[in-house]
């Protein structure tokens, strides 16, 4: 859903969109474990680094769910915003 979303923000450049994504997820995946297992080892718990990644998850969809609002696609149907008269 991420990449239709960045393919739809900037049509014209979505292979530079993509690039940025993609590193983002990347760093995620490098990043997530190694804060969790830190968090985990002082808590002595994966509850914590569990409700983190629950978070930053529910995060992301938010971020996804505003951008489809702000640029709902080619296929939508625009908004009315004033009355009809």
């Amino acid at each position: 859903m991420t990449l239709v979303l960045g393919r739809t923000l900037d049509p014209f450049r979505s292979d530079r969109v993509i690039a940025i994504l993609t590193a983002a997820f990347g760093l995620g995946q490098m990043l997530g474990p190694a804060i969790a297992g830190v968090i985990a080892d002082q808590t002595r718990s994966l509850t914590l680094p569990s409700l983190g990644a629950a978070g930053i998850v529910l995060l992301g969809a938010a971020c996804i769910a505003i951008g489809l609002v702000r640029h709902p696609g080619p296929g939508a149907e625009p908004s009315s915003t004033g009355s009809q008269a």
